[in-house]
């Protein structure tokens, strides 16, 4: 019979930084972790999210729902 507690991992692992593309120059790790790819993700959804409302050329003194959004 197992015990139910053996079964359950250590909740901080999901901090863990875990390099995806080991990169090393030297002595010097600069390897893509899982950190950098959630900022590169985040930083292209807010980009995008960006310039598909302000791209279209209607900029308003007054925000729209959109731009009220992303502020």
């Amino acid at each position: 019979m197992t015990n139910v507690f053996s079964i359950i991992n250590n909740p901080l692992e999901q901090f863990q930084i875990v390099p995806i593309i080991p990169i090393k120059s030297g002595a010097v790790d600069i390897s893509f972790t899982n950190s950098a790819l959630m900022m590169t993700l985040a930083t292209g959804f807010f980009v995008a999210l960006s310039r598909s409302i302000l791209v279209d050329g209607n900029v308003h003194l007054i925000p729209n729902r959109w731009q009220a959004m992303v502020e």
